[in-house]
């Protein structure tokens, strides 16, 4: 083309009219390019038979895009016929496995920020769960502290102080009402009894020791908890199907 260099220079002017680039997205390029596929395909030169060519076609187009406003030629761009389901423009195919690029990497992104998450709340998880073990570990080395109960009656015998008395509930039983001291602290044969049977049988029947003790009298292996007197071994296995709930939440 002779006049190549002055066109391509008008034509390069007329771009730097246009507005700064804008970031490419999706749905832009593939915008783009069905709006270049639908005027390639709508024909150009008389009667719009040549299809795939973009641009001026002087007359039928058949000398093709010379660049010379003659007879049958223009300025133009003709990319062929398109014979199968290939796109005939080569670049519009490009163009469509970008915006397919570009889905992929931003889903990957927000699997990748799901993840992110998943893991700051996992390590939010485990932590509660270390702590709540570790409580419930405590807990439970206070119990077995307190199971050190009396073995004879002279040890409830000993004790003077209805405080001290208590603590070592059952075995030992405060017979002295409301007094604070006194030669009140009796043993119990019959809990005495039952804790010995209990201990054989691998506590079974633990909970009996406080179901139904008021709360001035529930001490020793009991706790006071939601009204009612309780075994330390329930309290603590409590807090340990808590934990597993909450782990078990987590996973679904």
């Amino acid at each position: 083309m002779e006049n190549a260099a002055a066109q391509w220079k008008e034509l390069c002017d007329a771009c730097k009219k246009h507005s700064k680039v804008k970031l490419a997205t999706p749905a832009a390029l593939r915008a783009t390019v069905s709006a270049v596929l639908q005027a390639a395909a709508s024909g150009s030169g008389s009667n719009s038979t040549k299809t795939y060519m973009l641009g001026a076609a002087i007359g039928n187009g058949d000398d093709g895009c010379d660049g010379v406003a003659g007879s049958n030629g223009g300025c133009c761009v003709y990319y062929g016929p398109q014979t199968d389901s290939s796109l005939a423009i080569k670049w519009a195919r490009k163009m469509l496995d970008a915006a397919d690029a570009m889905d992929a990497a931003e889903a990957a992104a927000k699997k990748a920020f799901r993840l992110a998450e998943n893991i700051q709340q996992l390590n939010k998880t485990m932590t509660t769960i270390a702590l709540m073990a570790a409580a419930a570990t405590k807990q439970a080395a206070n119990v077995a502290g307190r199971t050190a109960l009396p073995q004879s009656a002279d040890q409830c015998e000993e004790l003077t102080k209805s405080a001290e008395c208590r603590k070592k509930s059952p075995i030992c039983k405060w017979e002295g009402g409301d007094s604070k001291e006194g030669n009140h602290c009796k043993f119990n044969t019959t809990a005495a009894e039952q804790h010995d049977t209990q201990a054989g049988t691998g506590g079974t029947k633990k909970t009996s020791e406080c179901k139904d003790k008021q709360q001035k009298d529930c001490t020793g292996n009991c706790k006071w908890e939601n009204n009612a007197c309780n075994d330390c071994s329930f309290i603590v296995n409590k807090n340990f199907t808590l934990i597993a709930a909450a782990f078990v939440s987590f996973l679904s």
